[in-house]
């Protein structure tokens, strides 16, 4: 550990600056940053809370017993063993409260996240296994143009109806869903009065999968395309299971006994250190920080004990919904159903990074652009022609060290490391790794 401090001690960037004293300024400004934000923060709910018991504090260390402070009190130093207890107590309940409330939290958004990928991986399969005939070309397009549409209004009517509250339905706060024009009216109406639209969805994608089947739409055995179904049946689960987190609230009991606890704490506080503290100024900052503290604490259970909605705290459910949309639109374009061609090159193989992309940073939402390809894009393109295969040449066999010869060790030229090829997707492969490659 210390051969690494002093390592990155002495390491200098480019420019010649000292690389710890950038990542301290760096990390100094992310620290600041999240001290002093206010979006989301529950510092002022519990400094809120705190104020009156603070005041009150002050106020009773001034007129009440003035010269008899401290252990000179026997009556408050005596309830102040007793009060250590109920703080313990209430310390105890308050941490169980925030364990649960963080427990929700996650499993909610792992649940989502799963639900997604069900979702999109019953799309994908049940895209591959469309058929290539020329004389079906039109039905597949019409079974991937429905599909796409039931797989996103699903998704959309979960987040909907796990997120939004009754009182709560404005534009803003709607869910994003794929053009549902030209889906029969009727039906869209009795989806409308359904008790639960999930279901009826859900209920209409497998009809649609048994009907492309037998049609010939889906050139796939049914015992393989019990994948896709499986998938389906396992995003319904996982949609009551985040169901579970909405409808089930926190025990009553546990919610009422820590509320209770905790304002006797409030009005008790003053009293107790306003009695045990000789100074008046630390008597007031002891009251309103640990006062702070408890409420705050509490606060942060109450705000992520539901992780869906708009509140700061909450999921970013319309961007969740946003980029599962715009996956299913480029699900549709013929590049990503298309095999890319491939021709295997004759020299060695080479390394290859990738790099990092944020697929939710920008927010980004479904463009015109996307729907039109939508309308006008043929799903399954024309089988492309078999590329020729070149020669292959044979690899280079690895040299073996011989005895008593010491190897030297090979560097890499500038010009080697500076000759770095971009392919698109953010994909980047370095040449000149050709002898490195057959050596290993």
């Amino acid at each position: 550990g210390a051969r690494c401090f002093l390592a990155r001690l002495c390491r200098m960037d480019e420019r010649g600056e000292w690389q710890l004293a950038k990542d301290f300024r760096t990390g100094a400004r992310k620290y600041a940053r999240t001290i002093f934000r206010c979006r989301g923060s529950v510092l002022p709910y519990g400094a809120l809370f705190a104020l009156p018991g603070t005041i009150a504090t002050a106020i009773l260390h001034l007129t009440w017993n003035p010269e008899l402070k401290g252990s000179e009190n026997l009556e408050v130093s005596r309830f102040g063993d007793v009060w250590t207890a109920y703080t313990f107590s209430l310390g105890f309940l308050v941490v169980f409260r925030n364990n649960q409330a963080y427990n929700r939290f996650w499993e909610g958004a792992s649940k989502v996240h799963e639900i997604r990928g069900e979702l999109y991986s019953c799309a994908s399969t049940l895209m591959a296994f469309c058929t290539s005939e020329e004389e079906k070309q039109g039905e597949v397009e019409d079974f991937q143009h429905l599909l796409i549409r039931l797989i996103s209004l699903l998704f959309a009517t979960c987040m909907s109806e796990i997120s939004l509250d009754e009182d709560d339905e404005a534009p803003d706060d709607m869910m994003q869903v794929i053009d549902l024009t030209g889906i029969d009216r009727q039906s869209l109406d009795h989806l409308e009065c359904a008790p639960s639209r999930c279901e009826v969805i859900v209920q209409w994608i497998t009809r649609l999968m048994i009907q492309a089947l037998r049609a010939g739409v889906l050139d796939v055995p049914p015992p393989i395309l019990n994948r896709s179904t499986m998938d389906l049946a396992m995003a319904i689960v996982d949609i009551y299971r985040v169901r579970k987190i909405k409808e089930v609230p926190f025990p009553f009991p546990y919610s009422q006994m820590v509320l209770l606890m905790l304002s006797v704490y409030t009005l008790v506080t003053p009293v107790i250190a306003s009695q045990l503290i000789d100074s008046s100024i630390m008597a007031t900052l002891a009251t309103f920080c640990v006062t702070t503290a408890f409420w705050s604490l509490y606060q942060i259970a109450d705000e992520i004990d539901q992780p869906f909605g708009t509140d700061p705290n909450d999921l970013p459910m319309q961007r969740i919904q946003t980029d599962f949309n715009d996956s299913l639109l480029f699900l549709m374009r013929p590049e990503t159903q298309c095999v890319p061609p491939f021709v295997r090159p004759s020299t060695a193989m080479r390394l290859t990074k990738v790099t990092k992309k944020d697929h939710m940073g920008s927010g980004r939402k479904v463009s015109a652009a996307s729907m039109e390809h939508l309308i006008v894009a043929s799903p399954v393109p024309a089988p492309a022609p078999a590329p020729t295969q070149p020669e292959v040449l044979p690899l280079p066999q690895p040299l073996r060290k011989k005895p008593g010869v010491k190897k030297k060790r090979r560097t890499r030229t500038p010009e080697a490391e500076a000759s770095v090829v971009v392919i698109p997707f953010e994909v980047q492969i370095e040449e000149g790794r050709d002898e490195q490659a057959a050596e290993q």
